[in-house]
């Protein structure tokens, strides 16, 4: 998994990493503000291949928008917003080969909210939201729901 800014494998992606694909991990860079663009077509890109993946999320990676204010919260409001119409408008060609996006939570009381938010979200998006306590785990949870022992 990379933490860097870019990732060293996958012309074209930027804020993940694709060098374990079908395991697919969001670096830090993916949650910054101003990458919407980039983050809508890496996900055509993660579709256009046609191949099942999943992907993986870090610790902390989804923070709450309630610690921004001004401007940096309407920013952050504007590409979730972004996002969500995307998701929303291909739900279909994304759940057809993304088999789950897994948030890495190791805070139990985080772990249980991002759970309980995760199961209205996976019926809105069609792709299954699941909440793993470790990064070991996530990659497991991961190999299961891609059908890999």
């Amino acid at each position: 998994m990379t933490d860097t800014n870019t990732t060293d494998t996958g012309a074209g992606f930027e804020l993940h990493d694709v060098s374990a694909f079908p395991l697919v991990h969001a670096t830090a860079r993916e949650r910054q503000f101003g990458v919407a663009p980039q983050w809508q077509r890496e996900m055509e890109m993660l579709i256009d291949r046609n191949e099942p993946f999943v992907i993986l999320y870090p610790p902390h990676h989804h923070g709450d928008m309630d610690d921004l204010e001004g401007e940096e919260r309407q920013q952050a409001q504007l590409e979730l917003k972004q996002r969500t119409l995307w998701l929303k408008q291909n739900r279909g060609a994304l759940g057809r080969v993304c088999m789950g996006l897994i948030a890495i939570e190791p805070d139990t009381v985080r772990r249980a909210l991002e759970q309980a938010k995760a199961v209205m979200l996976e019926k809105v998006f069609g792709v299954p939201l699941k909440v793993s306590g470790s990064p070991k785990d996530a990659e497991a949870l991961g190999n299961r729901l891609l059908g890999k022992p």
